[in-house]
C-alpha cells in the first residue's frame, strides 16, 4: 500500500507513511506505530512491524534525517484518509507508480521488496530535487 501526501514536504507523492517520532518518550519503534495509526486510521503492533532499512538522507554533505523503514504486514480497522495522506492504494509489484514518488524510493524500495535489509545514504542536491548518490549495505 502507498498513499499520496496531500500536504507538506513531499506532497503530489505516493510514499508509504512516515512521521517522526519523539525521543526520549518513545522509542523508534513506537513512534512507527503511532504514526502509522495516526495517519492511516488503523491499529497495528510490533508484531505486525518489520524493519527493513535505517537510510541516512543528506543534502549535499549535511545530513537531514535519518529514516527507518518499517514494513507493516497486518493491522486492525479499516484504513482511511488523513488530513495528510490520501486513502492508501494496493499496488502490485508491478504497478507502483515509481514516477511519481521521490527519486531515491525507485532505488532502495525494489532492494527492500525482493526481501533484502539495508542500511543506506541518499544524497540529494537542490533541495531534494536531484538524487546525487544512493548506497547501501546488508543490514543484520
Amino acid at each position: 500500500y502507498l498513499a499520496l501526501k496531500k500536504t507538506g514536504f513531499g506532497a503530489g507523492i505516493y510514499n508509504g507513511y512516515s512521521g517522526t517520532w519523539r525521543e526520549g518518550s518513545e522509542t523508534i519503534i513506537q513512534g512507527a506505530i503511532r504514526e502509522f495509526c495516526e495517519k492511516s486510521g488503523a491499529t497495528a503492533t510490533s508484531q505486525n512491524m518489520r524493519k527493513v532499512a535505517v537510510i541516512d538522507f543528506f543534502e549535499g554533505d549535511t545530513q537531514t534525517f535519518e529514516c527507518h523503514i518499517f514494513f507493516v504486514s497486518g493491522w486492525s480497522g479499516k484504513l482511511k484518509q488523513s488530513p495528510e495522506m490520501a486513502l492508501p492504494k494496493r499496488f502490485s509489484k508491478n504497478d507502483i507508480p515509481w514516477s511519481e514518488m521521490f527519486k531515491a524510493d525507485r532505488e532502495f524500495l525494489p532492494i527492500l521488496l525482493s526481501g533484502k535489509k539495508i542500511l543506506g545514504e541518499v544524497h540529494y542536491k537542490q533541495e531534494m530535487r536531484k538524487l546525487s548518490s544512493f548506497t547501501h549495505s546488508p543490514m543484520s
